[in-house]
Protein backbone atom coordinates (compact mmCIF):
# COMPACT_ATOMS: atom_id res chain seq x y z
CA UNK A 1 0.00 0.00 0.00
CA UNK A 2 2.75 2.28 0.97
CA UNK A 3 4.80 1.66 -2.56
CA UNK A 4 0.94 2.44 -4.64
CA UNK A 5 0.87 5.84 -2.30
CA UNK A 6 4.53 6.32 -3.10
CA UNK A 7 4.15 6.28 -6.91
CA UNK A 8 0.79 7.76 -7.10
CA UNK A 9 2.11 10.59 -5.50
CA UNK A 10 5.24 10.81 -7.90
CA UNK A 11 2.75 10.77 -11.16
CA UNK A 12 0.60 13.81 -9.28
CA UNK A 13 4.09 15.52 -9.08
CA UNK A 14 5.20 14.87 -13.11
CA UNK A 15 2.11 15.69 -14.11
CA UNK A 16 1.30 19.04 -12.24
CA UNK A 17 5.18 20.10 -13.48
CA UNK A 18 4.40 19.38 -16.94
CA UNK A 19 1.17 20.81 -17.40
CA UNK A 20 2.52 24.31 -15.99
CA UNK A 21 2.28 27.16 -18.07
CA UNK A 22 5.16 28.83 -19.52
CA UNK A 23 6.41 31.58 -17.35
CA UNK A 24 6.76 35.35 -18.96
CA UNK A 25 10.33 36.72 -18.96
CA UNK A 26 11.82 39.87 -20.33
CA UNK A 27 14.78 40.78 -22.23
CA UNK A 28 15.73 44.71 -22.89
CA UNK A 29 16.39 46.25 -26.11
CA UNK A 30 18.09 49.77 -26.38
CA UNK A 31 18.36 52.12 -29.32
CA UNK A 32 22.42 52.36 -28.60
CA UNK A 33 25.44 50.24 -28.24
CA UNK A 34 26.48 49.17 -25.28
CA UNK A 35 23.46 49.45 -23.71
CA UNK A 36 22.72 53.07 -23.98
CA UNK A 37 19.91 55.59 -25.59
CA UNK A 38 16.48 54.76 -25.13
CA UNK A 39 15.45 50.96 -23.55
CA UNK A 40 12.31 49.50 -22.72
CA UNK A 41 11.50 45.84 -21.33
CA UNK A 42 9.88 43.64 -23.76
CA UNK A 43 7.92 40.17 -22.20
CA UNK A 44 8.00 37.35 -23.98
CA UNK A 45 6.83 33.51 -23.63
CA UNK A 46 9.51 30.81 -24.46
CA UNK A 47 9.12 29.99 -27.78
CA UNK A 48 6.58 32.34 -29.00
CA UNK A 49 7.26 35.51 -31.54
CA UNK A 50 7.11 38.52 -29.82
CA UNK A 51 7.11 41.77 -31.70
CA UNK A 52 9.44 44.85 -31.14
CA UNK A 53 6.35 47.68 -30.78
CA UNK A 54 7.56 50.96 -30.48
CA UNK A 55 11.00 49.24 -30.67
CA UNK A 56 10.13 48.39 -34.65
CA UNK A 57 13.86 48.90 -36.22
CA UNK A 58 15.46 51.10 -33.24
CA UNK A 59 17.10 48.62 -31.03
CA UNK A 60 21.18 48.39 -30.94
CA UNK A 61 22.16 46.20 -28.29
CA UNK A 62 19.69 43.59 -25.92
CA UNK A 63 19.86 41.75 -22.52
CA UNK A 64 19.04 38.57 -22.60
CA UNK A 65 19.50 37.63 -19.07
CA UNK A 66 20.91 34.07 -20.01
CA UNK A 67 18.30 33.41 -22.92
CA UNK A 68 18.75 32.54 -26.45
CA UNK A 69 16.93 34.74 -28.76
CA UNK A 70 16.58 34.96 -32.62
CA UNK A 71 15.68 38.50 -34.04
CA UNK A 72 13.69 38.79 -37.17
CA UNK A 73 13.88 41.35 -39.82
CA UNK A 74 9.86 41.19 -39.81
CA UNK A 75 6.85 41.26 -37.74
CA UNK A 76 5.37 37.90 -36.79
CA UNK A 77 9.00 36.10 -37.16
CA UNK A 78 9.16 36.77 -40.28
CA UNK A 79 11.95 37.73 -43.21
CA UNK A 80 15.85 37.77 -42.41
CA UNK A 81 17.15 36.74 -38.84
CA UNK A 82 19.76 36.92 -36.27
CA UNK A 83 20.35 34.22 -33.43
CA UNK A 84 21.98 35.81 -30.33
CA UNK A 85 23.21 33.58 -27.21
CA UNK A 86 23.21 36.24 -24.24
CA UNK A 87 23.53 39.58 -24.01
CA UNK A 88 24.66 41.47 -26.87
CA UNK A 89 25.97 44.98 -26.64
CA UNK A 90 26.10 45.80 -30.30
CA UNK A 91 24.21 44.65 -33.31
CA UNK A 92 26.55 47.00 -35.51
CA UNK A 93 27.46 45.89 -38.52
CA UNK A 94 25.17 42.51 -37.90
CA UNK A 95 21.88 43.25 -37.21
CA UNK A 96 21.60 47.28 -36.12
CA UNK A 97 18.09 48.91 -36.20
CA UNK A 98 16.71 45.87 -38.25
CA UNK A 99 14.34 43.83 -35.21
CA UNK A 100 10.71 44.19 -35.50
CA UNK A 101 10.56 40.79 -33.73
CA UNK A 102 12.00 38.08 -31.92
CA UNK A 103 11.69 34.63 -30.36
CA UNK A 104 13.54 33.41 -27.11
CA UNK A 105 14.42 30.38 -25.57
Amino acid sequence: MLFTSAILAALTASTTAASLPKRDATITVYTNTNYGGDSTSLTYVNGKCTDAGQYNDKVSSVKTYGASCKLFADYGCQGDSFAIDGDTPSLQGVFNDEMSSFTCY
